[in-house]
């Protein structure tokens, strides 16, 4: 009788036969080389005459002694040693062997080859004859994974061999070293995978075939990946060997099934394994079609096509899910909660990111809880994927709750049409077969239909059930089911963090990831984009296509070439003459931007924005739907609604507008200029866009009037004298290798402990009431960046003399700072958060950590500013030319921000001009203690670490260090300098040797 779960597999269509030796041995009448051991021992007697005795001899009683005791490794010496013997022959030896032996064998058993392939499924076998092709079929082999595919999907009625055929030698696996090559062939181990996750595979005629390297491996991987797996594998088998083989399966997801008492009953049994009338569908190959496996890959398609990451690397139809889509963020608590959280830990511990393959494979019945625009359909497709994969025959069903429609069950109908379309239910009487619901974009404000909905997603039979829904609808939903006695649970979506970033870069770049996540960080972070997956791979898709992973590409660039992508730009469904382009778009966008800013306002109401839309239509004469264009420019999520109101998506995309708008608009740049400081990041944006303004640049220029901002007591700038100065040793610096290892992963957690939260897009408080640093900081970011991004100005004199007045206000930023009484307050409360267990233990300790860091914090400031808003290569001839009156004017606040300025672009002969610029500096304190650690981290850590020969920077390291103590006499000072030197080169070799052993690249010696 046969097993029900086998009868229930024959009827779905789902069943893979997987043919071994003992088939071709009882289809050949029991011809000796149709086994393995057979065919081994006839290579013995084609090496008779060409082989020495004792390696023969060693050959055969490997043979017997390895099918004797079923030891698969001598089995494995005695193959290697026979082909090698074949290989000394000549390179025809090996192949008339398998002709002679594999290739001569005829079916003798008529009636097994017929119940064999009569059977509506896909075969595979590890045999290399072909018997089982008869005239009718074709046979592929493991080395063509499309063909083997293709009989998998039921495309083709061809014989897989798994282990090679004999016609091509090359693909045959018998040795050890043969075994290694199919093992290391991700192709042929993913087809393997495939068909043991998907399908239910039937062995027929398996001795110890079972246990060889290759399914060995196979079913390892199946037993340690599914626990517990929903599809089962069955081996056939006698009556009288049931017994010793579950016992052999018992830990195996194989069921051994008896087929009779002798041999003869196997084709008797076979013929009873045809699916039962109109269960199946068959392809035009004459295979069962496996319509669960079908959708499972047809979802897994769709889901990579729609993957923006495989449009921007134009591999779309060509890749893997995986290499486009990463698995969703999901948290325990909405992302706001999770950042806070985050804030407050300080062990590391409480709140932490779940993993969203154990909760795909766990759920039941899931929501997903969602911010808009933040990927909920990818997520929820993903899940439902992946629990239908886990579960093996699960189909994935995805219903948006969208297109529900009113009257009397609205879910089950939507359901039982899309189960109809795939296949899933060929006639009203069949059931759905087992399946996973996704409910996307679920709604319970709705009445009726939401209430109908959640009924009959409670009486649904789905193995798992997924929605997703926008956060703060979550808690009703799961209310609703519970009163149907249906138990959920909630997870959210959260935002990708940078290792998410980094990894996505690595997928899309595998060898310029690194400065891709870095741009990708870089833009996020500055323009304050949602950390979405689409907003990545956007960004990817935008620097990969426009080659802008160098410096040289302006933010404003970047963001304007991400924004030209939501708009369409490429598209080449789109015709200007027809309807809306890209341009189109943005010149509307151009207009609205222009009436929010003249309003000072961030958005209108949804009849305010369709009436200033039909205004700039008139003006230019188009005939288009304002309203249809106010929710185009939503679906594409460039706008958005707030409320009653409807406002940018993004502060920056307002700010980008406005900017393209003032390029083309001189009264509007007027307006914008009565107020730079307070539309600042709109000018930014317009240098960057017009980059050839000179008259912005003075205009902006004049609010740096040096007698405006000067300071009178800077302790930035303060000289400590020698017998002040600590004496620490470099080694026991507290930049140790550990903090320096650590720094990139504290940089990214930084990032990851804030909100991607938008910003208004104008300041909320008022310019005379802002701190005197922070205005000084805002109105430096503003003439910084301008002066950086108009670099088409042909007034060389204007540039040189902005860029001298640029830093010599960042060196009055830090006195500034440092100076103002608020800051140090904040200072004071950041240590005592930070010491929060044992606060006010040492209140002389906290006021001199306090006094460090009110110097500390204004340095990096202005070094940070420096390097972000002004550091360009196009003004390295400016500040080339400037260094030398930098020196001859001896401003210690133009200098060291000159210093900074010059450490931030690196040109070649940087450390020279440091050199130079710092030579008649005295031992102030932020060249001591700050900007030293700059540069040490530079010659220790990893930027220098492989450029052993740097001495100057060497050099430099040790002068400042020197500044800071007096010496008797020249010899002293040159053994002090002997020691410093030794110390900074040791550290160094430490640091190059752990970096080569994390790595695992060979240590020096």
């Amino acid at each position: 009788m046969v097993d029900q779960r086998l009868r229930n597999a024959s009827d779905s269509g789902s069943i893979v036969l997987v043919v071994g030796t003992g088939v071709s041995a009882a289809l050949s009448g029991g011809a000796p080389t149709a086994t393995w051991q057979g065919l081994l021992n006839a290579g013995l007697s084609a090496l008779d005459l060409h082989t020495p005795a004792a390696t023969l001899s060693y050959i055969r009683n490997a043979i017997e002694y390895g099918f004797g005791s079923d030891d698969l490794t001598a089995v494995l010496q005695a193959a290697d040693r026979l082909r090698q013997a074949f290989d000394e022959v000549g390179s025809y030896a090996f192949t008339k062997w398998l002709q002679d032996n594999v290739g001569e064998l005829r079916v003798s058993n008529p009636a097994l080859l017929e119940a064999i392939t009569s059977l509506p499924f896909p075969i595979l076998t590890t045999n290399y004859d072909t018997l089982l092709e008869g005239r009718a079929r074709t046979s592929v082999d493991w080395t063509d994974p499309s063909q083997m595919q293709a009989v998998l999907a039921g495309n083709s009625n061809g014989i897989g061999h798994l282990h090679g055929i004999w016609r091509r030698p090359d693909s045959v696996i018998l040795t050890s070293s043969d075994y290694s090559r199919l093992l290391d062939s991700s192709s042929a181990q993913d087809i393997q995978r495939a068909a043991s996750t998907l399908k239910t595979l039937v062995y027929i005629g398996f001795g110890t075939g079972l246990a060889d390297p290759n399914f060995g491996r196979l079913i390892q991987w199946h037993r340690d990946t599914f626990i517990p797996s929903s599809v089962q594998h069955f081996r056939l088998c006698l009556n009288d060997e049931l017994a010793d083989l579950q016992r052999e399966h018992a830990n195996d997801q194989i069921v051994p099934v008896g087929y009779g008492d002798d041999y003869e009953a196997l084709s008797d049994f076979l013929a009873s394994l045809k699916p039962a009338s109109g269960t199946i569908s068959i392809s035009p190959s004459g295979i069962a079609r496996d319509v669960v496996s079908e959708l499972q890959l047809d979802f897994e398609n769709e889901l990579t096509t729609d993957a923006i990451l495989a449009e921007a690397l134009d591999v779309v139809g060509s890749c893997a899910l995986a290499d486009v889509v990463r698995p969703p963020v999901l948290l325990p608590v909405p992302h706001a909660d999770f950042v806070r959280a985050q804030r407050r830990q300080t062990d590391g511990g409480e709140v932490s990111r779940l993993d969203s393959f154990e909760v795909a494979r766990s759920a039941e019945v899931l929501l997903v809880a969602a911010d808009e625009s933040t990927g909920l359909t990818t997520a929820v497709k993903w899940l439902a994927l992946e629990a239908a994969t886990y579960l093996g025959g699960a189909a994935p069903l995805y219903i948006s709750f969208r297109r529900l429609g009113r009257g009397h069950n609205p879910l089950k109908r939507l359901v039982d049409a899309e189960a109809r379309s795939h296949g899933l239910l060929p006639d009203r009487d069949s059931q759905i077969p087992p399946h996973v619901l996704a409910i996307d974009d679920f709604s319970p404000y709705v009445e009726h239909i939401s209430d109908r909905a959640i009924q009959d997603l409670a009486a649904s039979d789905a193995i798992v059930k997924i929605i997703g829904c926008k956060v703060g609808a979550e808690d009703l939903i799961l209310e609703k089911l519970q009163r149907l006695g249906v138990d959920g649970r909630v997870q959210y979506l959260g935002r990708l963090t940078a290792a998410d970033i980094r990894a996505y870069a690595r997928m899309a770049a595998p060898v310029e990831h690194v400065q891709l996540a870095e741009r990708v960080l870089n833009v996020l972070q500055t323009d304050n984009l949602p950390r979405t997956p689409n907003t990545v791979a956007l960004l990817i898709a935008v620097l990969l296509r426009g080659g802008a992973l160098g410096a040289s590409k302006s933010q404003t660039s970047i963001l304007d070439d991400y924004v030209a992508m939501m708009l369409g730009r490429g598209d080449p469904h789109e015709d200007a003459r027809l309807g809306l382009d890209k341009n189109s778009r943005e010149a509307l966008l151009a207009g609205l931007a222009k009436a929010l800013v003249t309003r000072k306002t961030g958005g209108l109401t949804e009849d305010e924005t369709v009436a200033a839309f039909r205004e700039i239509l008139e003006r230019l004469d188009w005939n288009e739907s304002a309203l249809e264009l106010v929710r185009s420019l939503m679906d594409r999520k460039i706008l958005r609604k707030d409320g009653h109101h409807v406002v940018f998506a993004r502060s920056s995309y307002l700010h980008l507008f406005a900017a393209k708008r003032a390029a083309q608009d001189g009264d509007f740049l007027g307006h914008l200029l009565t107020d730079p400081v307070y539309f600042s990041p709109i000018l930014m944006d317009y240098a960057a866009i017009k980059r050839h303004d000179a008259q912005l640049v003075s205009r902006l220029n004049e609010l740096l009037a040096r007698d405006a901002w000067a300071t009178t007591a800077n302790p930035v700038f303060e000289l400590v004298p020698s017998e002040d100065v600590q004496e620490v040793a470099l080694s026991e610096s507290n930049l140790t290798r550990r903090e320096n290892a650590q720094s990139s992963s504290k940089e990214l957690e930084v990032f990851d402990a804030f909100s991607d939260t938008d910003e208004p897009p104008f300041p909320l408080t008022k310019e005379e009431e802002l701190p005197r640093g922070v205005l000084l900081m805002r109105t430096l970011e503003l003439v910084s960046s301008a002066l950086r991004d108009s670099d088409q100005i042909e007034d060389i004199g204007l540039k040189q003399d902005v860029l001298e007045n640029v830093l010599l206000h960042w060196g009055r930023l830090m006195g500034t700072v440092s100076a103002d009484y608020g800051f140090r307050d904040f200072i004071g409360n950041l240590v005592d958060e930070m010491d929060a267990p044992d606060r006010g233990a040492n209140y002389d300790d906290r006021e001199e950590r306090i006094d460090v860091l009110v110097r500390v914090f204004p340095a990096a400031i202005s070094l940070g500013g420096v390097l972000h808003t002004l550091a360009s290569r196009k003004l390295s001839r400016a500040l080339e030319r400037l260094v030398p009156a930098v020196v001859e004017l001896n401003d210690d606040e133009l200098t060291v921000a000159t210093a900074f300025m010059i450490f931030a672009l690196r040109d070649d002969g940087w450390v020279q001009a440091l050199n130079t610029l710092l030579a008649r500096t005295g031992n102030i304190w932020v060249i001591r203690n700050f900007f030293l650690q700059q540069l040490r981290s530079v010659y220790v850590g990893d930027e220098g670490a492989e450029r052993l020969g740097d001495e100057d920077l060497l050099k430099l390291c040790v002068t400042i260090v020197q500044k800071a103590h007096s010496y008797e006499d020249a010899l002293h000072r040159n053994a002090d300098y002997s020691r410093i030197r030794s110390q900074l080169m040791s550290r160094r070799l430490e640091g190059l040797l752990g970096r080569r052993s994390q790595d695992g690249a060979p240590e020096l010696a």
